[in-house]
């Protein structure tokens, strides 16, 4: 999924900027895109499951999303570089 997203960056022109996130406390977001001065966020998960995203909404006031195997295809993700 990283890859896939790395590579619709790549042909859009490279207007996004991919990064990981971790806290300290091991807190982590699979995939935060910043593409001018807004950030989107994503974890990444096979099965759908409750996540749990509270510090890095807390520090950056960001929805993380949740993509999983049945709705990669649909998520806001790649709506990020129109």
């Amino acid at each position: 999924m990283i890859a896939e997203a790395a590579k619709h960056n790549l042909l859009q022109g490279c207007p996004g900027e991919l990064f990981f996130w971790r806290s300290r406390a091991q807190s982590e977001v699979d995939l935060v895109v910043k593409t001018g001065d807004q950030l989107h966020a994503y974890e990444i998960k096979w099965q759908p499951k409750r996540i749990a995203t509270r510090a890095f909404a807390g520090m950056y006031a960001v929805e993380v999303e949740l993509i999983s195997s049945q709705d990669f295809l649909t998520s806001t993700l790649w709506a990020v570089w129109k």
